[in-house]
Order: C-alpha cells, then structure tokens, then sequence
C-alpha cells in the first residue's frame, strides 16, 4: 500500500511502529520503558515527526493594480 501514499503519510506511519511495539509489550508481557527510555522515546519520535513535517506553501495571488 506504500506506493498509493504519498511519502510523509508513510514516513508518518513508519515512525508509529515503535509506539505500537511498546504497547504490545505492555499489554503482552507487562514490560514497561523506564522514564528515560520514555523521554528518549517521545524525543524520538519528535525528531522524526518534525522532518517529515512540512509546512504548506502559501499560493501568491497575483493582483494586478489599476494604475
């Protein structure tokens, strides 16, 4: 399904795929991250959801004067 996707609706998925490996141990196993590890994690994931983050261009509009 990648290829029907642009690349930031990808990159954004891809970096979801920790998030949810750390759930599945919580909820499978009962194994949690430690405060750092979730620090280091969040920080992670900000990082990477900042670089795939774009801001949208602003079309100009071209106005002609009248004078």
């Amino acid at each position: 399904m990648q290829k029907f996707t642009n690349p930031t609706h990808a990159g954004l998925i891809f970096i979801m795929e920790p998030v949810f490996a750390a759930m599945t141990s919580a909820v499978w196993e009962h194994e949690y991250m430690s405060y750092a590890g979730t620090i280091g994690c969040l920080l992670i994931l900000l990082g990477m959801g900042l670089s795939e983050w774009r801001p949208k261009k602003h079309k100009k509009s071209h106005k002609t004067s009248s004078f």
